[in-house]
């Protein structure tokens, strides 16, 4: 599936675009820093850590702590079900 139907098909279950575009980069990636995902995906830096910690807190990525930190999907079986 390219990236653009990706994002596209997560944006119909109500994300927005900038967290259709986390989520579907990090389903093909398997994780990736805040700096790469602001770079590759046109996400302002000002407003990817924002958009990282809503998907955090509704519980559909996870943060490794480590410097720098690492974000990956939760389950990603909840995307493919």
């Amino acid at each position: 599936m390219k990236f653009a139907d990706m994002v596209k098909n997560i944006k119909e279950f109500g994300f927005n675009t900038y967290e259709a575009k986390i989520l579907s980069y990090l389903l093909l990636r398997n994780e990736a820093t805040a700096p790469d995902m602001s770079k590759n995906l046109e996400i302002p830096n000002t407003k990817i850590y924002y958009v990282l910690e809503k998907l955090i807190n509704k519980n559909y990525i996870k943060k490794r702590e480590i410097s720098p930190a690492i974000y990956y999907i939760k389950n990603k079986s909840n995307f493919f079900d």
